[in-house]
């Protein structure tokens, strides 16, 4: 019950006597309970009960070689501080696929972080990446990428950690650790979108952690800078047809920021997307969609973006061949099209 409960004034209590009922108990039992007892006598700190304990484990083969059973020395010899033995035991537990396993991978990720040094932080990192799908659905998956996110922020893989905090955010939802997870991405984001708008980062890992965080980032009131910042990049590779769905979404996001979904208040920025929008579709080949965007543009109270407008509907009228309209759409300083 003090276990159950995590009651450590009746846990330290009741440690003793439950390792002396141990004998009276049958070896299935044994096996069972004696793990969960060690643990609670490390934890309590009772040096002397946790070296006769994890001594004692010697005794269960199974045990003894088990995630386990390297879990508990190590976390022992951690506690005493002798970390050589604890990495050297929690390396050993780490290859295992079980709970104590992914465990020891936390374990080993705190003792990088705590280290500090490239290498060791390298180490984990690695442990973490071999270890990825060996425990998944409970809180210690949610450690572990927790702790991953961190490593490798510290690393300076900016875009690694932002996708992991996206995988945090995307399987545990409810969890506490949500608000912290929210509040590293949200910081990571400059730098990721800086970095891909520079070419550093591959277009394909760029729009994988776009997509990734967007459902639980869009709320942020510069995320539309991003989404556009996004579609601008794809468009001068030349992807076209998907810089112009950015675009949309990036109209979308600048819509729900004024508080209409629908776009409809066409505020400067609004507009200036749009242009993009039906300059992308045009270069995609689209000029109908291109034009159903323009028209749709309310040139009323535009102020300076009037010309801007008339002057992207003159060169889309141009390419559809609609010679009598273009004509009389005024643009000041035409180009050769109009």
């Amino acid at each position: 019950h003090a276990i159950a409960t995590e009651d450590a004034d009746m846990l330290a209590r009741y440690i003793e006597p439950a390792f002396q009922g141990l004998s009276r108990q049958s070896p299935q039992v044994v096996q069972s309970v004696l793990p969960v007892l060690t643990e609670a006598a490390i934890e309590l700190g009772n040096t002397a009960l946790a070296d006769s304990a994890t001594a004692l484990l010697s005794e269960l083969p199974e045990v003894y070689a088990s995630p386990a059973g390297h879990f508990l020395r190590g976390r022992n010899a951690e506690l005493q501080g002798n970390l050589a033995t604890a990495l050297k035991s929690y390396l050993e537990a780490a290859r295992g696929w079980e709970r104590y396993a992914a465990r020891a991978r936390i374990a080993l990720a705190d003792m990088a972080i705590r280290d500090g040094g490239r290498g060791a932080l390298l180490a984990a990192r690695k442990v973490l990446i071999d270890g990825s799908d060996a425990w998944r659905g409970d809180r210690y998956e949610l450690q572990v990428l927790m702790r991953h996110a961190s490593i490798s922020r510290q690393l300076g893989d900016d875009l690694e950690s932002l996708l992991l905090l996206a995988k945090v955010m995307s399987r545990f939802p409810n969890e506490p650790e949500i608000a912290s997870a929210r509040h590293e991405a949200e910081a990571l984001l400059e730098a990721v979108y800086m970095s891909g708008a520079a070419g550093e980062i591959r277009l394909s890992q760029w729009m994988e952690v776009h997509l990734l965080i967007l459902p639980f980032l869009e709320h942020m009131p510069e995320f539309a800078e991003y989404s556009e910042l996004l579609a601008d990049s794809v468009f001068e590779l030349g992807g076209t047809v998907l810089a112009a769905s950015e675009y949309r979404r990036t109209l979308a996001l600048l819509g729900a920021a004024a508080g209409n979904k629908e776009t409809g208040a066409l505020t400067p920025d609004i507009v200036r997307v749009k242009l993009k929008l039906i300059k992308a579709l045009s270069h995609a080949g689209l000029d109908d969609l291109a034009l159903e965007e323009v028209d749709a543009i309310e040139l009323s109270n535009l102020a300076d973006l009037r010309n801007d407008v008339l002057a992207a509907k003159a060169e889309v009228l141009a390419k559809v061949g609609d010679r009598d309209r273009l004509l009389t759409t005024p643009v000041m300083n035409p180009g050769p099209t109009h």
